[in-house]
């Protein structure tokens, strides 16, 4: 996550999620201490679907175009799930 992208995406008034169009980069979000107890009832309801749970916050999407002077290689929306990615993204290697 670029440093900038963050600065700005954190001016946002939470709940607030990052969108490329109609997707959500659901795990790009900011929310304050008081929805804290939202995110752990929804924890312990045992659903996981991301997306329910910012309809449940009410997360407003911010696209990411707004960020894109910031970061236009688009570096920030990276999806980083096995060690690889990381090295790839980080070392542009992928041993």
């Amino acid at each position: 996550m670029k440093a900038e992208v963050l600065k700005a995406f954190s001016e946002e008034i939470p709940p607030a999620v990052v969108s490329e169009r109609e997707e959500l980069h659901s795990l790009f979000f900011l929310i304050s201490k008081v929805q804290l107890y939202i995110v752990e009832e929804f924890l312990k309801s045992g659903k996981h679907r991301i997306s329910k749970l910012h309809e449940l916050l009410r997360s407003k999407k911010v696209d990411f175009k707004r960020f894109e002077l910031l970061d236009y290689q688009r570096r920030s929306l990276i999806n980083l799930n096995r060690m690889e990615e990381l090295y790839e993204t980080v070392c542009g290697q992928t041993d």
